[in-house]
């Protein structure tokens, strides 16, 4: 894939929308009750930029691959990091 684009490297940063909220468990004015969990994500639109989303479950799978192996790459960097 990143061959018929002509794309040696890829920094994974221009690839991820900033996250501003990434929250689960009980959310205050959210969660129906102090038992049940709920999961927020709030994410960067993009759509200002010219992305647009590309179409739902019909992913081929080695467009999944490259884009878990992209993530996992991404999510590393936490580990490497910590101290």
């Amino acid at each position: 894939m990143l061959e018929d684009m002509q794309i040696s490297e890829i920094n994974v940063i221009d690839l991820v929308p900033r996250t501003y909220v990434a929250k689960f468990g009980y959310i205050e004015g959210l969660s129906a009750a102090p038992n049940e969990d709920e999961a927020v994500l709030v994410m960067e639109n993009l759509a200002p930029l010219g992305y647009q989303p590309g179409p739902r479950l019909v992913l081929s799978e080695d467009h999944l691959t490259a884009m878990c192996r992209a993530l996992g790459i991404y999510h590393s960097f936490s580990y490497a990091q910590s101290p």
